[in-house]
Parts: structure tokens; sequence; C-alpha cells
């Protein structure tokens, strides 16, 4: 079938703006990829011809999530020590246009997961790899055959899932080095590789730590795409738990970008009946604001390895309440730096809100505490400490 509007079948009426969209759509698509494909041909050469010291970086896609903030984060570090970065995904995003103002030639074809030709000369031209994501797995079985990979996984479930293709099974015995975002990503891949090594997010604060305690109501977020996985469903529920003096006591907001449309259409039905807020998604400068904004940040994943969220909270020093099906909290001591719920349901999460409400004096106290953990174990300097050791291990002659 033709992906394009077939002249015979031209609506009229009302049809006609959406057919029109609808090419529109289609042909911006089509000039993106000849775009992209004409720039990868230039792109390459220069890579190609430059003797400078090169690593070629993976990632799933550049979006404003996790995984391409980690893959930015990097690049930067690397070009801090002298070696020229260079980034492959199958999909585009914000993040590609933040690598290039670094000066990173950043490659976007929907055809990176099979290995096409261009990512193999890449990786027989890199001193090494870093491979983002379990979505990798296909490039980095390849890559590895070129050049030493280190490849970064983040997942928790879904990488319990994947484990069992044998293609993804062999891609992770034939990697230099694992690493795993958290404890629950790493017991999941230790059985295969024993020697996977647990090494948390770097980055660099948003902000300082309130001094004041926090009026009523407690500004609270949350802050992740709508999907299940993320478990604003959860969080809703343990609001409508709450008596309505304690709901009043909390203003609670949703942020991010809609993955499962009917999960989501749910949710914010039942979300605003209770005055729960949502605010969309937001760009890095929004998100920035928005959470510098909160006096505390809800986590309430049911399957979450080691969201940036979290970390950007204790570095801003906010009371951070976690789910405790989150591997932020393996760094951290319940009751001091971080509120734990004691059960991953809505009545879990509800206890916890009641928690942090009886707490709001001890707000400044707990977020210093948040901010000591975070400088401990979550700085950017540490991040890039792990890095170059990771590099020296992998580093072949030029």
């Amino acid at each position: 079938m033709n992906d394009h509007p077939s002249n015979g079948s031209r609506p009229h009426g009302g049809g006609m703006k959406r057919w029109l969209d609808r090419g529109g759509r289609i042909l911006r698509q089509r000039w993106a990829r000849l775009n992209h494909a004409v720039a990868r041909r230039r792109d390459l050469a220069a890579v190609l011809q430059d003797e400078r010291p090169h690593v070629l970086l993976v990632t799933n896609d550049l979006s404003r999530s996790g995984a391409p903030l980690l893959v930015f984060e990097m690049a930067s570090l690397l070009i801090d020590d002298g070696v020229v970065p260079v980034v492959a995904s199958p999909v585009d995003g914000p993040f590609a246009a933040k690598l290039r103002d670094l000066g990173v030639r950043v490659f976007i074809d929907p055809m990176v997961r099979t290995s096409p030709a261009w990512i193999s000369a890449l990786a027989s031209h890199a001193r090494w790899a870093i491979c983002n994501t379990i979505d990798t797995a296909d490039v980095a079985r390849t890559v590895a055959e070129r050049t030493p990979v280190l490849w970064y996984l983040h997942e928790v479930s879904l990488l319990e899932d994947r484990l069992a293709d044998p293609q993804v099974h062999a891609a992770v015995l034939g990697v230099s080095v694992l690493w795993a975002g958290s404890a629950l990503c790493a017991e999941k891949i230790a059985p295969l590789r024993p020697d996977v090594t647990i090494v948390p997010y770097g980055v660099a604060p948003l902000g300082d730590p309130p001094t004041k305690i926090p009026d009523r109501p407690l500004r609270t977020g949350i802050f992740g795409s709508i999907e299940p996985r993320k478990g604003q469903d959860l969080a809703v529920e343990a609001m409508a738990l709450l008596s309505s003096d304690e709901r009043r006591s909390i203003a609670l907001t949703l942020y991010g970008r809609i993955l499962d449309r009917p999960f989501a259409e749910d949710v914010l039905e039942r979300a605003r009946a209770l005055g729960v807020d949502y605010a969309g998604e937001l760009d890095h400068g929004a998100y920035k604001a928005a959470i510098a904004a909160t006096d505390a940040v809800l986590v309430s994943s049911r399957d979450d390895t080691l969201p940036i969220v979290s970390i950007d909270a204790l570095g801003l020093g906010r009371m951070l309440l976690l789910s405790p099906d989150v591997g932020t909290a393996a760094w951290l001591e319940p009751g001091v730096d971080v509120l734990v719920a004691p059960g991953g349901d809505a009545a879990g999460l509800a206890t916890l809100l009641k928690d942090a409400l009886s707490r709001m004096a001890e707000a400044p106290t707990i977020g210093s505490a948040a901010r000591r953990a975070f400088d401990a174990h979550f700085s950017r300097t540490a991040f890039r400490d792990r890095l170059r050791t990771a590099a020296a291990l992998l580093e072949r002659p030029s």
C-alpha cells in the first residue's frame, strides 16, 4: 500500500484538511530522511579523515528523556578530556541540537539498530564505543566485533524480558565492559556477567537546597512520561485515599509526554476530579523551572532503575518521595535524605504522602542531607572519574 495520499482518492470538505496534513507530514518525513542521509555521507567522510581519537556513542533516541541526557553528559566529559565523540541514534530529538552545539557530529538513521555499513565504519575508526540502553543490543554486538564496547544498561523488567532473546544474550557476553545504572538493573544481568559494575549517573546540580520550611499546600511534582510503568495512576489513587484536608494540603502536578494515550486519558480524568493538575511535556528549561518550584518530588514508578528526576531532586535538596520499586533508594537512607513508601501500591503511596505532610517542618534538614547524598554519589565529578576508569580499560592504540 502506498504511504501517501492518492490523487484518485482525494477527499472533499472536512476531510481535505486531514488529507493535506497527512500528505504534508509524509513529505516532511521524507525530506528529513533525505537531509539526514546527505549529512551522514558528509559527516562520515569528515570523521574517517580526522586522525584525532574518537569514541562512538550509540543511543536509542535523542528525546528529552534520561537516556539521551546521559549521552549528552558523557559526550561533554569526553570533550573535556580531549576525545572526539560521535553520536548515532535511530531517532532525532532535542538533544541532537544540544550535541551539535558542543561540536559533536550526530548521525540519525532509523536503521541504526540493523548496524548499517556506516556504523561499522565508525566503529572500526573509534578507539572504543559506548552503547546506551538495552535497545542498542544489536548494535552493541556488531560494534564489539570492531572495537571495545562499554554497554550502559538501565532497564529492569524490560531487561529481564530481552535477555530471553539469544541475540541479546550474545551481545551481553560480547562487550568488554558492562555498566548497570542501579542495583535493580545489575541483579538482572549478574547471572550472565558477574563483572557488571553499578555506575550511578552523574549530573550537575540544578540549584541549591531551600532554607525555609515550605508552606501548605506542599507543592509536589511527578515528572515522567505518562505510562503504566511510571505509576501516575497509583499516585492519583493514593490522593483519593487521603482525607479531604490532606488532599488540600498537597498541590500535586503531573508533568510529562503522553506515551500511552488510553492510560493517560483515564488517569488524567481521575486526576482532574481530585484537583491534581497536568502541565504537559516540558522542554529542559521549563523542566528546570518546574522542579525548582516544587517542595517535593514524588517518583511513583512500578519499575524505575535510577530516574534522572530523582537525582535532580536530591541535587536541589527537595524532599524526595520514592516508591520502593525505584533504584535510587539503594544509595540513600530512608527517613534521613529520602522518604520511601512502605509499599508500591496506592495505599503505600498514600502513607508516603501523609509522612511527607507530617515532616514538612524537617524539609530543610532532609533537603540538606539529600544534597550531601547527591554530592557523594551522583555528582558529575564522580561520574567523570568512573568514565575515565572505563576508558583506561577500553582504550586501544590508534
